[in-house]
């Protein structure tokens, strides 16, 4: 059998000691209060909590940052929810600001779009004139009135006036 292990044979974080010292420093512990139990009983609350989320309490702590007035050297208990808390605040400002759900507006296919429009036209009467056409000689000997559809790249004349 092996002995029991005591508080005091217990091994100690010396990384969790230096980033607890600024709050022994700045709070004062409450009367009646044992400076090295304390610190026993923040190792063992503390053990399994992010140290970032602590590093960044402390410093809200000895800043007066934090949301809520300290006065005292929290208890055990509250030092670890208040650790738990600001590793979700901290967790939800890194996370990123990407929304997965569907985009409220509908996708244009301008394609669609121009087609449709030309078989409008073409219903109405226009015909048409030119197919592909490059950017620069699109509208050059264009006949007045007609509807360039920059999508499909066709040129469309309106009716002509004269009855066949």
């Amino acid at each position: 059998m092996q002995p029991a292990t005591t508080h005091s044979q217990s091994t100690t974080n010396p990384s969790l000691d230096r980033l607890l010292q600024p709050i022994f420093v700045s709070l004062p512990l409450p009367k009646g209060v044992d400076g090295d139990a304390l610190l026993r009983q923040y190792h063992y609350a503390l053990a399994d909590l992010p140290l970032d989320a602590l590093r960044s309490l402390v410093s809200k702590l000895v800043k007066g940052t934090w949301s809520e007035e300290v006065k005292f050297c929290p208890r055990p208990p509250e030092l670890a929810n208040m650790v738990r808390r600001e590793a979700a605040n901290l967790a939800s400002i890194n996370r990123p600001k990407v929304s997965y759900l569907p985009s409220r507006h509908e996708f244009k296919d301008w394609r669609i779009i121009h087609q449709d429009r030309a078989k409008e036209l073409q219903r109405q009467g226009y015909r048409l004139v030119a197919e592909g056409l490059e950017l620069k000689a699109r509208f050059n000997g264009a006949p007045a009135g007609a509807i360039y559809f920059w999508s499909t790249g066709e040129l469309w004349a309106p009716p002509t006036g004269d009855a066949s």
